[in-house]
């Protein structure tokens, strides 16, 4: 089918394009570069613009929202002074393979001789695809690529950069409907029986999952082959629903790679490995080159090649969407397996039945030594603040050390009940709830945020007041870089093997008790300050009720 030509200038053409590919909101912040795309903006009612005052606001929105959407989200900010401060999320976005679409305009490409910055250059390694429109003919093009690749297998962020004279210099356009590709391609027949054979013969079989499993919405298919294999199941990143907290099987979050993490692994004689598999961040020197034992056989499954074999032996890669690779497994395994099998599956899944009730137990009787603490203790925070959070509510875990007692005091075991950060930057969490608020206006959302990753986007709070985002935020402050107290202590121990404790931590104390209480009153939020454990419930039950956007400033103990 032909489409009529039509000659517009090409910023009208950018708002046609964004219009085919169903965008609803603009993330962004403009500056003088963008004055065409603010200019043509009011001629299009349809989009909704979304003003942030700090960039990286804006790449917290998009990645949640694309991901609450399963859809790519459009940004707009402002030539390099701008799009500079969106760097640090945009490795995350990166990480994650968030479909994310980052703009920028930039000068007239005759200004080049005058130290036009080259903007493209400057992002390219955060996105997976990057291009500028220094002509007007060139918008529809770049704008529909940077769509197709955002939201292609393997998902990521994408950016198009507009020189000033492409956006009101005219072009002539032919314009026509995406064609998204579907998340469906097949894995080989010879790997899955491969899988299947391995699978078969495993004494002591693990999974461990990754964010594709949400992406390519896995969440049935896995928990089938855990419940056939008696698999345990462990989380290289849980910024998703990726598998259910409360099945028996599930043991946590596992840092591949760590002493702890090579010492779970190695109980273990085959493995299976589902997305791209995080190592929880090592950023010290001497990383382990496997996370596996010599004699493990490795089942590696990934849309995304490159992760396949590139940087662990992998005795069997399956590139495939998950989902489909999944589920051809079950089938195989189904029709292979026999009586023996089922009951050996059985048996490890008693015993993982019997280490949950355990670790629970252990849980509760920590909860109860720490239960009147103060300052409060994460434990008794997450805890109280579980039982009054109604129920079908959306949690965003930005809580940083306080994140394993979330975990604990929360059930999830539904698709989009739970989005935290991905990937090593602070700052995500404030962004990122309205994201997900504004994907899903009919739910109440709640953000854990830590105090030092709020303080990074803490504009955030502008934003939810002015568009009136209710949001109800829990901050937990301790006032200090606690994170990185504890990744001290690691480094000294494994890395120094100092046993002393004479460690000054400089640089990880704010001094004096951040106020953020009084920092989100300022930005017209409703506020209010907890240190005593006891006013967990009422106000917090009184924020969410409120449906307006709120936070709750809560004094927490910081202690290693």
């Amino acid at each position: 089918m032909r489409f009529a030509m039509v000659k517009m200038t090409g910023r009208k053409a950018l708002f046609e394009s964004l219009k085919l590919q169903g965008v609803e909101y603009i993330f962004g912040n403009p500056g003088t570069s963008e004055s065409p795309i603010m200019h043509e903006l009011q001629f299009h009612p349809e989009f909704k613009y979304v003003l942030v005052f700090q960039e990286g606001v804006a790449i917290g929105m998009a990645d949640a929202y694309s991901r609450a959407t399963g859809k790519p989200a459009f940004v707009n900010l402002h030539i390099e002074t701008g799009l500079g401060n969106a760097v640090s999320l945009m490795h995350n976005a990166k990480e994650g393979g968030s479909q994310i679409v980052l703009s920028a305009g930039n000068l007239d490409v005759r200004e080049y001789d005058r130290g036009r910055t080259d903007l493209v250059e400057m992002v390219e390694q955060f996105t997976k695809f990057s291009g500028e429109a220094s002509h007007p003919e060139q918008m529809f093009g770049l704008i529909n690529r940077a769509f197709h690749e955002a939201a292609t297998p393997p998902t990521g962020p994408t950016f198009v950069s507009f020189s000033a004279n492409s956006l009101d210099d005219e072009g002539n356009f032919e314009f026509f409907p995406p064609s998204p590709l579907p998340y469906e391609n097949r894995p080989s027949v010879d790997t899955i029986g491969n899988a299947v054979n391995a699978l078969k013969n495993a004494k002591h079989p693990v999974l461990v999952v990754g964010d594709r499993i949400s992406q390519s919405s896995a969440w049935k298919e896995v928990v089938q082959l855990s419940n056939i294999t008696g698999a345990a199941v462990y989380a290289s990143s849980y910024s998703e629903m990726n598998f259910p907290n409360d099945h028996p099987n599930y043991k946590g979050e596992i840092r591949l790679g760590y002493p702890e993490g090579k010492q779970i692994m190695r109980q273990h004689d085959v493995v299976i490995g589902i997305g791209k598999l995080t190592t929880g961040y090592w950023m010290f020197s001497n990383p382990s080159p496997s996370f596996f034992d010599p004699k493990t056989k490795f089942i590696h499954i990934d849309v995304d090649s490159s992760n396949l074999g590139s940087y662990l032996k992998t005795d069997i890669p399956i590139l495939s969407d998950p989902k489909t690779a999944l589920s051809e497994i079950n089938d195989g395994l189904s029709e292979a397996v026999d009586g023996e099998y089922k009951e050996s599956a059985s048996l490890r899944s008693k015993q993982y039945s019997i280490d949950k009730l355990n670790a629970s137990e252990n849980w509760k009787t920590t909860l109860s030594q720490k239960r009147d603490n103060e300052p409060i203790s994460a434990e008794r925070l997450m805890s109280d603040a579980a039982s009054v959070i109604p129920k079908g509510s959306i949690i965003v875990n930005d809580a940083v050390t306080s994140g394993n007692s979330l975990m604990n005091s929360f059930t999830f075991n539904e698709p989009g009940s739970i989005y935290g950060g991905r990937g090593g930057a602070l700052g995500w969490g404030m962004g990122g709830a309205l994201g997900v608020q504004l994907a899903n206006p009919d739910k109440k959302v709640i953000a854990f945020c830590g105090d030092g990753s709020a303080l990074m986007t803490i504009q955030g709070l502008l934003t939810a007041a002015k568009e009136n985002i209710p949001v109800t935020y829990v901050v937990c402050n301790n006032s200090i870089y606690r994170v990185l107290k504890v990744n001290m202590n690691f480094y000294r121990e494994n890395i120094l093997k100092v046993k002393d404790s004479n460690e000054q931590y400089l640089g990880m104390d704010f001094g004096s008790r951040i106020d953020i209480h009084t920092i989100a009153k300022g930005m017209n939020v409703n506020s209010w300050r907890i240190d005593n454990p006891k006013d967990i419930k009422p106000v917090l039950l009184e924020a969410i009720n409120s449906n307006k956007p709120s936070l709750l400033d809560v004094t927490i103990d910081g202690t290693l």
